[in-house]
């Protein structure tokens, strides 16, 4: 039930539009998209793991001495993790097409973790690619739900031995925290923050002299060097 509900929400959302999702058949319940990113760490090793500069900061901490990849540097038979909407960018990621277009000639496998993606705006994103096997949404960012992480992990392949796949076999999962996450979507749309604050988020930009990004948690200085998290501030406004 909770899948469905996620499902026609995205499909209902109004700022945001997602193409491909139905070529992933294999749907498992996550406990946030941080549970999808630490099985796929714990499938392959972070070492294993090809993973874009200015992605999410947690790599850094888990391993310092990180070695980042680039398109040019793209490796055969290593898995990409890589976030969408892109941290760094607060959007897409620049170069998120020609990316796609070299996994598939590599056929590297692409795993993407779109936790910003329900609370952004302007993104019409397309997974339609070959290379990519697996795609994850939480309730987090959409309604500020750390407190209660749930999420949807969709496959293309269906994995018996791996973490998630043997928590779904089992009724591993919080029954509560997706009773919660049903009453959410049934009462909300997938974009509410976004249609919530759209307004005030424009006019803090203007009156800031900040630039807007494509999440509605953050905004960009002019030059684009910083990012500034704008949660308290829209709240503060709309109260």
């Amino acid at each position: 039930h909770f899948i469905r509900l996620f499902e026609n929400k995205i499909k209902e959302c109004n700022f945001i539009s997602i193409q491909g999702l139905d070529n992933f058949q294999c749907k498992d319940l996550i406990l946030g998209c941080q549970h999808f990113i630490d099985n796929l760490l714990l499938k392959y090793n972070i070492k294993n793991v090809q993973i874009f500069e200015h992605d999410y900061n947690y790599y850094k901490i888990l391993h310092p001495h990180i070695k980042y990849t680039t398109i040019d540097t793209l490796e055969k038979g290593k898995p990409l993790l890589i976030a969408m909407p892109f941290p760094g960018h607060l959007s897409v990621h620049n170069n998120f097409k020609d990316i796609l277009k070299k996994c598939d000639e590599l056929e590297i496998d692409v795993h993407i973790d779109a936790s910003w993606l329900p609370a952004s705006f302007g993104i019409n994103y397309n997974i339609e690619n070959k290379c990519i096997k697996s795609i994850a949404m939480s309730l987090s960012k959409a309604f500020c739900m750390g407190w209660n992480r749930i999420g949807v992990r969709w496959s293309k392949l269906q994995n018996d031995n791996d973490s998630i796949s043997i928590m779904n076999k089992f009724n591993m999962i919080n029954k509560i925290s997706y009773q919660i996450g049903c009453m959410y979507l049934e009462n909300y749309s997938l974009d509410h923050l976004v249609s919530l604050y759209k307004k005030d988020y424009d006019a803090a930009c203007k009156f800031l002299k900040l630039r807007p990004s494509n999440i509605i948690h953050a905004m960009f200085s002019i030059d684009k060097n910083l990012l500034y998290g704008v949660k308290q501030l829209l709240e503060t406004k709309h109260n």
